[in-house]
């Protein structure tokens, strides 16, 4: 399946985003060099957005597994192809995500 390689990539590229992460701030923290408040706390929200997304991805490939993918979360209908191209790791439609948000 196309969607499950991209997801495969995707997933791929992000442990190898927050592992770089994780290096440069276990070397910073090493450094003496002094972080000002506001880089500390870009680096975090960098980590955590790349953690959520990587947790996604993770979990769309859970519900290829489970034969889940492309099924809503929300609604149980499908999830339109057009959506899973641009999004690949989305667990619900787009009447279901705009609802949520």
């Amino acid at each position: 399946m196309e969607l499950e390689g991209e997801l495969r990539r995707e997933l791929a590229a992000l442990e190898r985003r927050l592992a770089s992460e994780l290096l440069a701030a276990e070397s910073a923290a090493g450094d003496d060099a002094v972080s000002t408040p506001h880089d500390v706390e870009a680096a975090a929200r960098r980590g955590s957005d790349n953690a959520a997304r990587r947790d996604e991805v993770a979990a769309a490939l859970a519900r290829l597994t489970s034969r889940d993918y492309g099924t809503c979360a929300r609604c149980g209908e499908p999830i339109a192809y057009g959506r899973l191209v641009v999004m690949p790791e989305a667990a619900h439609c787009l009447a279901c995500s705009v609802r949520s948000a």
